[in-house]
């Protein structure tokens, strides 16, 4: 992997996914950078809908994206760092194709103008956005028993969750309507948190190659406290941290072995 590419998706990554940044830096070498690379693409796919002026250009950029893992054309990735990086990732860590159209696939419906009605059709959109990035983030860390797979995608999915109400304001300044009145926050804080006790359920079970994708359950702690805190309302909740509790709870949470 070209220096410059890795180093472009590692600053990405830590500029717009810090929470995932950081528990990523729990892997080792070559599947850290691995790992980097993913968060990096995942953002590219997440920003989409940020930027295009209407769901069908949307569309073309995800197609895009899938044209680049069919290997379409000669040089298809050209001078997209991220592109580039997450080929280099795919031929060196042996990365199914598969998973990695799942992560685009979980985008398109960041195009559908449709607010969700429910916390189940979060719960799915957080499995196929989340989730598809937790498990192409295990197969680079080469982890495939099912106790790690499942509290993996149980702590994407609540991360998922708990990233829709931080984003709710922020998306409806924008003029983007996300949820229907008929979805309860408290519902979805409870959710999370049944997802979380979930996982944690399985931990004496799974692997710590597969720690990178579980520590994010520390972070999921510290935003459900604060929303807690304000009763569920994500109009109320503060969401600054002191510069050192984040990495402290990763840290803290590597050196235990407790997620």
């Amino acid at each position: 992997m070209k220096s410059d590419d890795f180093t472009y998706c590692a600053r990405l990554a830590r500029e717009r996914d810090y929470g995932r940044y950081l528990a990523a830096l729990a892997a080792r070498g070559s599947d850290r950078a691995a790992l980097l690379v993913l968060l990096a693409f995942n953002d590219e796919l997440g920003k989409i809908r940020e930027v295009v002026s209407e769901p069908a250009l949307g569309d073309i950029r995800l197609a895009w994206w899938r044209d680049i893992l069919a290997g379409e054309g000669a040089n298809p990735e050209g001078s997209h760092p991220v592109a580039r990086a997450l080929m280099d990732v795919r031929r060196h860590q042996n990365l199914d194709e598969t998973a990695l159209q799942a992560m685009i696939d979980g985008r398109t419906r960041d195009m559908d103008p449709a607010a969700f009605d429910s916390v189940e059709e979060l719960e799915k959109y957080g499995q196929d956005t989340a989730g598809a990035l937790a498990l192409a983030s295990l197969q680079v860390l080469k982890v495939t028993d099912d106790t790690s797979t499942i509290a993996a995608t149980d702590i994407a999915k609540a991360w998922a969750l708990l990233g829709v109400l931080r984003a709710l304001p922020y998306h409806e300044r924008a003029g983007r309507r996300v949820l229907t009145k008929r979805v309860v926050f408290g519902d979805i804080l409870d959710r999370a948190d049944d997802l979380l006790i979930s996982a944690r359920g399985r931990m004496r079970g799974v692997s710590r190659r597969a720690f990178p994708t579980l520590l994010m359950a520390r972070l999921c702690d510290d935003y459900l406290k604060r929303f807690r805190a304000a009763n569920g309302n994500p109009y109320k909740t503060s969401l600054e941290f002191a510069p050192l509790t984040p990495i402290w709870r990763v840290l803290s949470g590597r050196l235990t072995g407790r997620y």
